[in-house]
Formats: structure tokens, sequence, C-alpha cells
């Protein structure tokens, strides 16, 4: 099986635009929507705008999704059929540095401004069956929409031919981010933890839940 294509949100090619919020749909929705539709590092002050040119176009299309949400991987479960390497040349090809620090334990990190990007990936038999993000900024600033829509982005992977469950996740990850909370939470397989309580910094892991 070759590898999953990767597009931007809202099309299938780089060109096609990300779609905006329409109008009269609930808050929640529309601040989800609004925040995906953000170009994920683009947004930061015009930093490095040739680097991230077209950044949403490394965002995984529904076409690599399996009907199930978790597959067995050894003694864990593992999103299915999409590869842990088709993530990682995707975030190189947009100017993450990526290493691998161990067998099968994967390292990206972008700077960009006062902002750090950083994802850990867990590769079992070629599939990702763990995601630890962190964003680190100043203390005294908010999170902008190009943090939160590079944290959406990978909440959703496990399912982002589910709509329902894409939403599902990423009102909870925005509700817990607004809140401040530290939680966690099982949804659709996986186990979600969000921890804010470090000033400045985001802390998210998605694990599958074992049974």
């Amino acid at each position: 099986m070759s590898d999953p294509t990767l597009s931007r949100p809202g099309g299938t090619s780089p060109s096609d635009p990300p779609p905006g919020p329409p109008a009269g749909v609930p808050a929640t929705t529309t601040r989800v929507r609004s925040w995906r539709r953000v170009l994920m590092v683009s947004a930061i002050v015009g930093l490095l705008g040739a680097l991230v040119a077209g950044v949403g176009a490394y965002l995984p299309t529904n076409r690599y999704q399996a009907t199930a949400t978790t597959v067995p991987c050894r003694r864990v479960v593992c999103i299915p059929v999409l590869k842990a390497s088709t993530v990682v040349d995707a975030l190189r090809a947009k100017g993450h540095p990526c290493e691998q620090e161990r067998d099968r334990y994967w390292k990206c990190e972008l700077v960009v401004g006062t902002i750090t990007f950083e994802t850990t990936i867990d590769e079992v038999e070629g599939l990702i069956s763990d995601v630890s993000v962190l964003v680190a900024r100043p203390a005294d600033e908010e999170p902008t929409e190009a943090v939160m829509d590079y944290l959406l982005w990978l909440a959703a992977l496990p399912y982002t031919a589910d709509e329902a469950l894409t939403e599902e996740v990423n009102n909870w990850v925005i509700d817990r981010i607004e809140a401040n909370e530290d939680t966690e939470a099982e949804i659709g397989g996986y186990n979600y933890t969000v921890t804010t309580s470090s000033p400045g910094s985001i802390r998210l892991r998605i694990s599958g839940a074992l049974r």
C-alpha cells in the first residue's frame, strides 16, 4: 500500500482554499473551524513566510483513514493505515527538523519567533501508537490561532475521516486550554491528556487506550 496523500483541509490539492465558518453556526463549531482554517505557522507575525507557505498542505485527508479508529500493534493500539513516516516526512517538508532519537521514536521541532512547536511520535510496526506535543510561548501571551491550529490537527490525527469525533476532540481540547485545566479523557479509543499548568506551555498527548 502506498503512503497516503497529504493535502490542506477543505480540498484535495494545495491550491484548494481552506473553508471558512458559515454564518449562524454555534459558537463552538465556529471557533473550531476558524482555528483549523489557519495555515499552521503563517499567522505568527509573518515570520518565515516563505518557509511555511502552504503549510496546510501537510494535513492528512480522509483518504488514509480506515473504518476503525484503532488497530492492534504488538501490545498497544495504533492509528490505522497512517504511517509514522508519512507524518514525519510531511513535517520535515514544512521546515521541521526531525530526528530519530532512538528506535521507533521520532522528535520534530520548529521554532518560529518566540514560539516552539515540538512533536514526538512513537512508531510501532510502521504505525503511530503515541503522539506527544509541546507548544511553548512567552508566559504573558495567549495561544495564537496558529498554536491552536497545530494542536487541533495533531489531536484529530486518529480519525480525521470521522467528522463527529474530530469535532468532539477539537472542542474538548479547546475547552481544556481555555479553562487552563490539566485533565485527561478517553475519546474514540484514545487517551487524551492536556497539561497547561506550566506558564507559557501547552502539552498534549494522544495514546491508544489499552483494553
